[in-house]
């Protein structure tokens, strides 16, 4: 759901004129449009919603108010806890010693070339930073189950993301979409123009497929989305 909520306010912010990387409240999402614009008035056999929240997930007072929208519209909650993730970062270089680092950032092997007297040595360090864990792998668990729970019978599986990369523990999206299109299924991915990735977008993949995999661009139904703008709809 982040790519989802970030790809919204990063579109609200470019389409009044502010810079993305400025802080502003985030306007109000309207999850009730979304499962609109996902559903088109057709009946869900499984409705999923993945996301993490920095403290105590298991308690719903905690999620930001649109998560608690899509439970109420019926999603099967999935809220893990973010976690503390090392980062790559350069800390720099130097001739014979290597660097004091100071926390939080941890030193990794120094890597060097040749002699020591003579050559530099470099050096790589992480940045402690909190960040989801788990959060994809469970809806590509759950992309899975739906296409063995449903052998011979292949329906309409439809994404909301736009990312593509191999996730930490598992393929990524882009590879299970792949197996649900080569079992038969109808693929729809809901995102946005800023955010996806360009393997979704590759023309040999589009070719592929055909008709079987269709994008719907949230970018069109952002005044829409925006509870703020649109209180009506929500």
């Amino acid at each position: 759901m982040s790519n989802i909520f970030i790809g919204f306010c990063n579109s609200y912010k470019i389409s009044q004129g502010i810079p993305i990387n400025q802080y502003i409240r985030a306007p109000a999402f309207n999850v009730k449009v979304l499962t609109s614009i996902m559903q088109r008035k057709r009946p869900a056999g499984k409705k999923i919603l993945a996301g993490s929240v920095a403290i105590t997930a298991s308690d719903p007072n905690n999620w930001p108010p649109y998560l608690m929208d899509a439970q109420a519209q019926g999603y099967d909650m999935k809220i893990m806890n973010r976690v503390q993730k090392l980062s790559p970062t350069k800390v720099g270089r130097r001739r014979k010693t290597p660097p004091q680092l100071s926390a939080p950032v941890l030193a990794a092997e120094v890597l060097t070339s040749g002699d020591d007297s003579t050559e530099e040595q470099m050096t790589t360090g992480f940045v402690t930073r909190n960040g989801e864990q788990g959060v994809d792998e469970i809806l590509h668990l759950n992309m899975v189950n739906s296409v063995l729970d449903c052998i011979g019978e292949p329906a309409n599986m439809v994404l909301a993301t736009g990312d593509a990369a191999q996730a930490e523990f598992s393929e990524g999206f882009l590879q299970y979409a792949t197996r649900a299109l080569d079992m038969g299924w109808n693929v729809e991915l809901i995102t946005w123009k800023k955010t996806i990735s360009s393997a979704w977008t590759n023309p040999a993949f589009r070719k592929q497929y055909g008709r079987c995999f269709r994008i719907i661009y949230l970018d069109e139904f952002l005044d829409e989305l925006n509870a703020d703008l649109c209180p009506s709809l929500a």
